[in-house]
């Protein structure tokens, strides 16, 4: 329970960022931010299918904390 809650809360924070976007585009914006989580969604099954499960989310973690700070530095 404790994950799909997580899961579903990250889901409900991007498609509130969506809104903030361009408000007459939303439904356009919606679609293709679904579009590459289901693409995103497909790579990283992929690589869990080569890796065990503490390798891929250490691996996960690395990545987001890499992109934090890339942008946290481009801010």
């Amino acid at each position: 329970m404790n994950r799909s809650f997580s899961v579903l809360a990250g889901d409900g924070a991007v498609f509130a960022i969506v809104l903030l976007i361009k408000r007459r585009m939303t439904g356009q914006i919606a679609g293709i931010t679904e579009a590459y989580g289901n693409v995103g969604a497909a790579i990283y099954l992929t690589g869990l299918s080569f890796v065990d499960y503490s390798t891929f989310f250490n691996v996960i973690g690395s990545l987001s904390s890499g992109g934090f700070l890339y942008c946290h530095d481009a801010g």
